[in-house]
């Protein structure tokens, strides 16, 4: 008899569907348009035939730039460079006049949107000479995070004495900021130094703790001799970042 109790179950569940009413579904709420929609609202929703290489072009770039995830990196940037320089001459080569409308205006707002993005890294390669002064050091972090995307080997030892002299090097930065501003009332003037590429480059100091510790979960999550070689000096420069992003924005951009 338990063996059939299943079967009961099943046949019971059945006859609900039948013997319960349903509630009734109305003609207003029935999720279906009452009246058709004007044929020209229709007929208008063509497909750019320039879809598919936007879409192309859109995934290519997210690609890159997760591959390249360093900001203000000269590496990302001539990366970027060869990207939309390459579509830039594929649109060269091709027929507008063959395109349908949805694909000419395609083709003319991706143009533009190229000479914007080669433009932009023009900017951002000027603004990264306004804030080099600032971090002398950058470069090396920058670095050890490209070298983990390209597969290179790491020597551990060598690679910690480097991380924490350059801890030192941003404490001693930083120890530089702090005394001059106990002299000038909190507020430091670098020649050249504008507070906005000062506010820039504390932001970049925070990317590059995000960039580090990335970088160092990579190797310390199988690596146990890089683990035993890194615990001191990473804290240490992780510390030192922290420490120097609000120095900058205490003295050069005057944030507290």
């Amino acid at each position: 008899m338990e063996s059939l109790k299943p079967v009961f179950a099943g046949i019971f569940g059945f006859l609900i569907l039948f013997l319960v009413p349903c509630p009734k579904i109305s003609a207003e709420n029935d999720g279906i348009a009452q009246d058709a929609p004007p044929l020209v609202s229709l007929t208008a929703m063509q497909i750019s035939d320039l879809r598919v290489a936007v879409e192309l072009y859109s995934e290519d770039k997210a690609a890159i730039l997760r591959r390249y995830e360093v900001e203000y990196s000269p590496v990302r940037r001539e990366r970027l460079r060869r990207f939309y320089q390459s579509w830039q001459q594929r649109l060269a080569e091709a027929d507008f006049e063959a395109l349908n409308r949805e694909g000419q205006v395609d083709f003319i707002l991706f143009k533009n949107r190229l000479r914007f993005e080669l433009e932009m890294l023009r900017v951002e390669e000027q603004r990264w000479q306004e804030m080099a002064p600032l971090l002398p050091f950058a470069d090396w972090l920058r670095e050890l995070q490209e070298a983990r995307y390209d597969r290179k080997d790491v020597n551990s030892r060598d690679v910690a004495g480097m991380l924490d002299r350059t801890a030192a090097e941003i404490e001693g930065l930083t120890a530089a900021l702090d005394e001059e501003g106990r002299k000038t009332g909190g507020v430091v003037k670098r020649p050249g130094i504008s507070p906005a590429a000062a506010l820039r480059a504390a932001r970049h100091l925070d990317h590059l703790q995000d960039v580090l510790g990335d970088w160092n979960r990579f190797y310390h999550e199988y690596d146990p001799i890089f683990t035993w070689w890194m615990e001191i000096p990473f804290g240490r420069a992780m510390k030192a970042l922290e420490g120097y992003a609000s120095a900058l924005r205490r003295h050069l951009v005057k944030m507290n």
